[in-house]
């Protein structure tokens, strides 16, 4: 009997530890969730830039097509461009050929479809991760010699990138989550751990080892989609 008591005892601190640890990680993501739509809602908005600088996110694999992240994403950059507040587009994200070949032609079609002309279109074909694709852009920004840009990518992309953007004159511009399914806040709780993973990895790794993990990790994860 008294084995069994102390296993029952057992059993609740575990659920109750368990328990504690899962409230304070949802209060932690809703309290990140809610700064990080401060900071998006706190940002200059009369604004113009030489280029918008679009960090790819996500695709559709049978569609041969952006996915639905990577289609508000690149709203927002056509938003600016038809509003004039940019004049260029660059597209950063095309991964290496072997591991995701066609993605950099992707949002290049995506606004060509919607009547960007191409001589105003850049993009990159060897970037892989946040690091790499600010290294490629940067290139393209020196190579036409922009002096200003607008970062556009996800909320919680766009947080993250604002503190490695070592640029002069940069502002940063995203879109609003429509939360409205369970579906909806269960990717959210999901993209809020990427990125606290993110922060992790670029503390614990530095340089080209950093881009050498991410690139085979989403190599690897790559067979399960």
């Amino acid at each position: 009997m008294k084995g069994k008591y102390t296993r029952t005892k057992k059993f609740r601190l575990i659920f109750i530890i368990v328990f504690s640890l899962m409230i304070i990680d949802f209060i932690g993501t809703s309290f990140y969730y809610h700064h990080v739509q401060d900071f998006v809602e706190g940002q200059k908005q009369d604004f113009k830039a030489d280029a918008a600088v679009l960090f790819f996110g996500d695709h559709n694999a049978e569609e041969n097509d952006i996915g639905p992240d990577s289609k508000n994403r690149a709203g927002v950059a056509l938003r600016l461009f038809r509003e004039g507040k940019v004049k260029n587009i660059i597209s950063v994200g095309g991964y290496a050929k072997d591991f995701s070949e066609g993605k950099p032609n992707y949002m290049r079609l995506y606004f060509e479809k919607h009547g960007v002309p191409d001589s105003l279109l850049f993009s990159d074909s060897l970037s892989f991760n946040t690091i790499t694709n600010w290294r490629e852009a940067r290139k393209i920004i020196q190579r036409e010699n922009f002096t200003s840009i607008v970062a556009v990518s996800a909320p919680l992309h766009i947080y993250r990138i604002s503190g490695l953007l070592d640029f002069d004159t940069v502002y940063f511009c995203s879109y609003q989550y429509r939360l409205q399914t369970f579906n909806d806040y269960l990717r959210l709780y999901a993209d809020v751990h990427h990125e606290w993973i993110s922060y992790v990895l670029s503390a614990i790794f530095k340089g080209e080892l950093r881009n050498r993990v991410v690139f085979r990790y989403r190599k690897f994860m790559k067979r399960f989609d």
